[in-house]
This record gives C-alpha cells, sequence and structure tokens, in this order.
C-alpha cells in the first residue's frame, strides 16, 4: 500500500482521505486554513448561525448521497424545502434561479461546516500548514514548508485545492517536476460578495473594500493586521475589491519580487549586486513618488551588515545607505521634504532632508531619541500620525514576551 498526502481539506479532500483509507493506505492531510472544511464555511455571531462560503449541499452523486446520509449522517442535517432568493453586489434582492430551487438542496442546523468536522474525525490532519514546494525525486514526493524544511516523503500527492490553484501546480509539475508557490499567508474576500449585512458585523458601513478572511501563522503580516480587518486603500490608493490586491511588490533575501496573491506565482524583478546568505531583508515601504525601500540586516545582528535600497519603477536598484545594523522603520512626511528612519540599535529615529526627486538624502541629523522613554527602546516601525502632528514610533520594550510593544508619539518639527 502506498503513502499518500492530501493538499486541502474541504470536503472533497476529506472524502478521498476515507476512501483511501478504507483501501488501506496512509493518508497525510495538510491544510493552510485554522479549521477543515474549505468553500463551507459557518459563523455563529449574537445567537444565529449562517454560512458565508458555500449556502447549501446538493444530494449529487449516490457516492455522495451514501456519505451524506449514512456514514457521516448527523441529526441536524435538514432538507431546504422553500426556494433560495439571491442577495447581489448591487444590493438587489430577487428570486433565484427556479431551477436550481427545484432541485434538492441540504443543509445543517448549526452550518454547513458540521458536515466536513464529522469527516474530519480520526483523520491525520495539519491545520495552518502551508505546503510551499513539491518536488518530484525517483518515485516519491517531497514536501517542503515556507522555511524551506522538509514537511515529508510520499508516495503519492492528492490535491484538492480549488480548480484555478490546481491548474497552476499541475502546470509547474508537468513542465518543470516541481511547482514552488510564493504565498503572502493572507486570504481575502471582496466586501461586495459578502452576504447581506455580514459587513456589518465587522463594524464596517462601506459597500467596497476587502476583508480579510484569514492569516496563516507563518505569514510575514502575521501581528500586523488581523482576520476581521477590512482592507479599503493600500499605499494612499483607494481598494475596491481583491483584483487591486493580487501584485504586490515583496523584498526578499536576495532581491525583489512580484507576488501574484491569487495564483501564487513569483516572479523576480530585481537581484541584488551581493547576496551573503547570512543577511536577511527586514523593514521596507513604498515612498510618495511610487519607488520601493527595503532594509537588511544581518542573521546574527552584527554591526555594519545592514544596507537600505531602493527599487525605482524601471527596476533599477540602488543603495542608499550602507553601514547599518538593524535597518528598519521608514517614513515621509506630507510635503515630501523630509524622510525619517531607523537603524534600530541607535535608539533613535534621524530625519533626511530630500532633493525634489526625493533621492537625495541629505543633511542626515537625529530626530528624537528614544532613550529614557521606556526601557531598553528598540525603536522598530514608524508612521506619520493623523496631519502630520507628529510620528509614532513602536518600539520592542524590552518585555519578556517578544509581542509586546510600547508606542511612542513625538511631535513633527
Amino acid at each position: 500500500m502506498s503513502s499518500i498526502v492530501i493538499i486541502g481539506a474541504g470536503s472533497s479532500g476529506l472524502a478521498a482521505a476515507h476512501t483511501l483509507l478504507d483501501a488501506g493506505h496512509t493518508v497525510t492531510i495538510f491544510e493552510k486554513s485554522r479549521g477543515v472544511g474549505g468553500r463551507a464555511a459557518t459563523r455563529n455571531r449574537a445567537g444565529f448561525i449562517y454560512d458565508y462560503g458555500a449556502n447549501y449541499i446538493k444530494p449529487g452523486a449516490p457516492d455522495s448521497v451514501e456519505l451524506i446520509t449514512k456514514r457521516f449522517y448527523t441529526p441536524d442535517l435538514i432538507d431546504i424545502q422553500k426556494p433560495v432568493w439571491t442577495f447581489d453586489g448591487s444590493q438587489h434582492i430577487q428570486e433565484g434561479d427556479s431551477t436550481q430551487n427545484a432541485e434538492p438542496k441540504w443543509s445543517y442546523r448549526r452550518g454547513l461546516t458540521t458536515l466536513s468536522r464529522k469527516m474530519a474525525k480520526g483523520l491525520n490532519i495539519h491545520l495552518s500548514t502551508h505546503v510551499a514546494r513539491i518536488q518530484q525525486q525517483a518515485n516519491a514526493w517531497i514536501l517542503y514548508n515556507d522555511a524551506g524544511e522538509v514537511m515529508g516523503t510520499f508516495d503519492r500527492v492528492l490535491i484538492t485545492i480549488p480548480a484555478n490553484q490546481a491548474k497552476f501546480v499541475y502546470s509547474a509539475l508537468k513542465d518543470k517536476g516541481k511547482v514552488t508557490r510564493g504565498w503572502l499567508g493572507v486570504g481575502i474576500r471582496d466586501i461586495s460578495a459578502l452576504p447581506p449585512g455580514m459587513a456589518k458585523t465587522f463594524n464596517f458601513t462601506g459597500t467596497t473594500g476587502v476583508l480579510v478572511e484569514q492569516i496563516a501563522p507563518s505569514s510575514p503580516v502575521a501581528g500586523k493586521i488581523q482576520t476581521g480587518d477590512i482592507i479599503v486603500g493600500f499605499n494612499g490608493q483607494a481598494v475596491d475589491d481583491s483584483n487591486q490586491l493580487r501584485n504586490l511588490v515583496a523584498a526578499v533575501a536576495t532581491g525583489f519580487v512580484l507576488v501574484d496573491l491569487e495564483s501564487g506565482r513569483v516572479r523576480r524583478l530585481a537581484t541584488l549586486e551581493r547576496v551573503d546568505p547570512t543577511i536577511r531583508m527586514n523593514d521596507g515601504k513604498a515612498d510618495p513618488w511610487g519607488r520601493f525601500w527595503a532594509g537588511t540586516m544581518g542573521l546574527d545582528k552584527r554591526p555594519g551588515a545592514g544596507t537600505l535600497y531602493c527599487l525605482e519603477p524601471d527596476l533599477a536598484v540602488r543603495v542608499e545607505l550602507d553601514q547599518l545594523t538593524i535597518s528598519n522603520g521608514l517614513d515621509w512626511s506630507a510635503d515630501r521634504q523630509t524622510m525619517f528612519y531607523v537603524d534600530t540599535p541607535t535608539q533613535r529615529v534621524d530625519r533626511f532632508h530630500l532633493g525634489p526627486s526625493g533621492l537625495e538624502l541629505r543633511d542626515r541629523r537625529p530626530f528624537a531619541s528614544l532613550a529614557g522613554l521606556v526601557r531598553k527602546p528598540a525603536p522598530q516601525h514608524i508612521c506619520m500620525t493623523t496631519r502630520t502632528t507628529g510620528i509614532r514610533v513602536v518600539t520592542r520594550a524590552g518585555c519578556p514576551r517578544a509581542a509586546t510593544a510600547a508606542t511612542a508619539r513625538i511631535p513633527a518639527r
């Protein structure tokens, strides 16, 4: 018998796992989300239960009917007798498709995830686990995580992810014998695609934007944004739907890449002249002129190892500052005449006078020292506050827990 890995813990992946186990195979499931169910998603809010993913189940093939009504039967299963009406993105309520309404439809009193939770019992499932790379070697398949660590070696791989993602994975495996995916680790959904009234449960009254539905623990933005956040702007531009967030520029150890958030494709934009395995990228930000600045630091935090780079729209990369230690937060004044910058061990925020193009960093001098403001200050991220009346500095304040931060407000002058 074979060792088989299944990617995706939706209903199809769970059903496949049971079928393979029945045949005597060993099965492992990896799921990037925090729970099972795939497209089925249930919420319980103020005593009301609603499904904001798939809304109901069609009985389908005899095998599916047998699984639902016998093997994984639960008394919560109900037959939807009344027709289903639709509520579209234009906020129009209208009668649903008459053909589909004439067909049998099933649901569960406690939500559609009732089925997937029951199916998941007894299975070897690893949640919040992202498969970053799949590679075939001889007669085996090797899976790697985001850190490049081996997750396991298997005889067969079964992919039960959404069709658009599966198409990309299949093509990569066919053409290259392996697949490498760049994934920010954030699941998003258009506000306009949410069920009626759901946005208000997040205290949001707008009609456009993007809801953050999930964040993988390994995501580089974990702790910076949260599940339930609604993105309405990015880099000073309004965000109406998720298409505007599909492509992001990211700084990686060897340079800059373009990440397609929907397909996971990663395309290299520029490579640094010096590539050192002991150095990694740290903080970065886009400036008012549309350039992307990102700085590095040594893995051992050694002095002088850090560099601040600037990626131009034409993909040229320039060194702006060197001999840094931990290149960190940076931001620009509203009048575009000043850049504020943090090299963490200095325990201060520095300011630069800028030329008209924003590229001439002149007259560097200390803007504010955090020494004495908090215990063992380690300034990291900075941003201009409302109306540019000050700067907010987030610090690691010598707290026993690395996730604990202090904030200092400094008047701009």
